[in-house]
């Protein structure tokens, strides 16, 4: 039988990244939550995900800072940073499921948190990072 080869597509060679950006983007301010990969890179101020409290949040994808807008979440009303909740957002071509588990209490208004940030894009990549960060106003 003569073998047929699946044609090679050159999107599928292109990975989808998540990376790191320095410093908080313009549009997060007062109560946000910042996230990195480590903590070495959290005092460093390098930052996987950041959003402000009103429904704004940023990713860099292949170092483009990205603009998301927060379509569902699972924090209670008018609380913050202080319970586990799943924070969904999108853009035109990403969507963001930001897993948060509460840890402890840090200071008066910011709470310390881990847990995982998935980025999907359209054509259905995926990728999955663990963060830890805190939240707070």
């Amino acid at each position: 039988p003569i073998q047929t080869q699946e044609p090679k597509t050159t999107s599928t060679t292109l990975k989808l990244s998540l990376d790191n950006f320095k410093g908080l983007p313009d549009g997060v301010d007062g109560c946000a939550c910042y996230f990195s990969e480590t903590e070495q890179k959290f005092k460093n101020n390098e930052y996987l995900f950041a959003a402000g409290f009103d429904s704004i949040g940023f990713v860099s994808v292949e170092n483009k800072l990205v603009k998301l807008k927060l379509i569902s979440t699972g924090r209670e009303p008018n609380t913050f940073g202080d319970n586990d909740h799943l924070d969904i957002y999108s853009s035109e071509l990403y969507k963001v499921k930001v897993d948060i588990k509460y840890k402890n209490s840090n200071g008066d208004e910011t709470w310390w948190n881990d847990g995982t940030v998935t980025i999907e894009s359209k054509d259905g990549q995926k990728v999955t990072k663990k963060f830890v960060g805190e939240c707070g106003c």
